[in-house]
C-alpha cells in the first residue's frame, strides 16, 4: 500500500503538470497545490516515527 501512495505521488506532479495546464489560475499556486498533495501521500507512505523497512523483513512499524 505505502508503495502504491509514492508511485501515486510522482505520477499526480508528472500527469497533474500536465492536466493542470488547461486550469485557470496561478501557475504557481497550481505548482504549490500538486507538490503539497504529493507530499501528503509520500508522508502518508512514511509517517514520522517509522523505521524504515529493512529488505530482509516486512517489519517497518516502530516497536
Amino acid at each position: 500500500m505505502d508503495q502504491v501512495r509514492c508511485i501515486t505521488a510522482l505520477l499526480s506532479m508528472h500527469a497533474g503538470m500536465f492536466a493542470m495546464q488547461n486550469v485557470a489560475g496561478d501557475p504557481e499556486e497550481k505548482r504549490e497545490a500538486l507538490l503539497r498533495v504529493a507530499t501528503e501521500l509520500v508522508t502518508a507512505a512514511n509517517p514520522p516515527g517509522r523505521r524504515p523497512a529493512r529488505p530482509d523483513s516486512t517489519q517497518t512499524e516502530a516497536p
